[in-house]
């Protein structure tokens, strides 16, 4: 993943866990997801898709496996 730096890792992982933080009582994947997407400014690399996976995007997996 040579398109993600370890910097912006780290701010998808705070920002995942600032709004977990908000909600001790858990929230969904998916909607964990959607709001991280909302607060930050996503990259073009972020915002496109797997060439294999047509709307599987990248952002969505970043989060998923960094965090």
């Amino acid at each position: 993943m040579a398109e993600i730096t370890t910097l912006r890792i780290g701010q998808i992982q705070q920002a995942t866990l600032k709004l977990l933080a908000q909600h001790p009582e858990g929230m969904r994947a998916k909607d964990v997801i959607a709001r991280c997407a909302e607060s930050l400014p996503m990259t073009p690399f972020e915002r496109s898709e797997y060439p294999d996976r047509p709307g599987a995007r990248r952002f969505d997996w970043i989060l998923r496996f960094k965090s």
